[in-house]
């Protein structure tokens, strides 16, 4: 099976420049704007003949969706390429907004599959979305969550260890 991905035309700085002052703030924002919905479909479609399922498309398309507002909210212009500063830079973003480790790395998986998509399609030259350099480390085994005695819980511990009729010297220590 072969998969054949168009590609979306963004425009040129040369067109840009052709219209006057007033039109190129129009058309400007306006092609911005096609050019997210427009990347957004492309990719979307690009996972759709790959075979994800539904809920990863939703899933992919939602957290690139994200991505592209924080780069409008950051007046970060989008041209098809990525950056390794704006991978970082949202990944620090999305920590500080109290994001979950799971979540934050989920975005990561989502960021590195849009940009081997941008690879395919010829805008992005090189992979800057690396997982294993990307994704926050969890220490294994500390994925469950963690009971912490309180200080009443602890002091009760403490005295029963310092009673010797409870524990013997060879189980204290």
């Amino acid at each position: 099976m072969s998969v054949t991905i168009e590609k979306i035309v963004f425009p040129s700085h040369s067109e840009k420049a052709a219209g006057t002052a007033d039109e190129l703030n129009n058309d400007e924002e306006n092609k911005e704007e096609i050019s997210h919905v427009t990347i957004q479909t492309a990719y979307e479609q690009h996972l759709l003949e790959d075979g994800k399922g539904s809920a990863t498309i939703a899933s992919y398309t939602g957290d690139i969706k994200g991505f592209l507002q924080w780069m409008e909210e950051k007046k970060l212009s989008f041209d098809g390429k990525l950056t390794r500063l704006s991978i970082t830079s949202y990944r620090k973003h999305l920590q500080e907004g109290n994001y979950r480790i799971n979540t934050i790395n989920k975005k990561i998986n989502s960021l590195h599959s849009f940009n081997h998509f941008l690879m395919a399609a010829g805008y992005c030259q090189e992979l800057v979305v690396h997982p294993k350099r990307d994704k926050i480390k969890v220490a294994h085994g500390s994925e469950a969550e963690v009971t912490v005695f309180s200080e009443a819980e602890l002091e009760t511990i403490l005295f029963h260890l310092e009673n010797k009729d409870h524990v013997s010297l060879r189980d204290k220590y």
